[in-house]
C-alpha cells in the first residue's frame, strides 16, 4: 500500500477514488498520502508488540 496510488487502491478495494479520498477525510486525514502515512505508523506500532 505505502506505494500505490489513490486510483491503484481503489481498484484493490473494489472502490471508487472518491469514496477512498472521502473515507480519508473522514477519519480526519488531509488526503490520501496523509492517511498512507497514518496507516503505516499505526500498523508498525501494532507489529512492535509481537
Amino acid at each position: 500500500m505505502p506505494y500505490l496510488t489513490i486510483r491503484e487502491f481503489a481498484e484493490k478495494v473494489q472502490s471508487s477514488p472518491t469514496s477512498v479520498l472521502r473515507f480519508c477525510k473522514k477519519v480526519g486525514c488531509n488526503g490520501f498520502t496523509e492517511f498512507k502515512v497514518l496507516f503505516w505508523d499505526i500498523f508498525e506500532k501494532s507489529l512492535s508488540h509481537y
